[in-house]
């Protein structure tokens, strides 16, 4: 993660912009489990099993190997909102929208589900929210 905001620094000019949309690393869906085929997908909270009971259960439910994998390393890679505010900050953006959504707006396209907004709550915020989007600007 550190890696990628060194590299987003570098490649955009002062001022510049950039929007990003993540869910947190502890929301219900994180692991994307939502886009298997399995009994998995309705499943929230699964990335936060340790690896092989989300290994056994994808093979118990006859879950693609590659889902499973994602699942885990989705979770293994996440953000939480917390350090993606203090990554923000250490890189030198200022955040002029900041997010958090109970229902994110992808959720409109995938499931026919309007979005949904909440609270800025730093730690329900990281379980609560399925979605955080932020306009963010590179301080010149």
């Amino acid at each position: 993660r550190k890696k990628m905001f060194e590299n987003i620094v570098r490649l955009l000019n002062p001022g510049g912009y950039l929007y990003v949309t993540f869910p947190p690393r502890f929301s219900a869906f994180a692991g994307h489990q939502q886009n298997g085929k399995s009994i998995l997908k309705f499943v929230p909270y699964v990335q936060l099993l340790p690896d092989f009971l989300i290994r056994t259960l994808g093979n118990i439910f006859n879950e693609h190997r590659y889902m499973i994998g994602a699942i885990v390393n989705n979770y293994r890679n996440g953000l939480t909102v917390k350090k993606f505010v203090n990554y923000c900050k250490a890189f030198g953006f200022d955040f002029l929208v900041r997010e958090l959504f109970l229902i994110r707006p992808i959720y409109k396209i995938k499931f026919n589900m309007p979005p949904v907004r909440m609270p800025w709550l730093p730690l329900l915020g990281e379980f609560l929210a399925t979605g955080c989007e932020c306009l963010l600007q590179k301080k010149d």
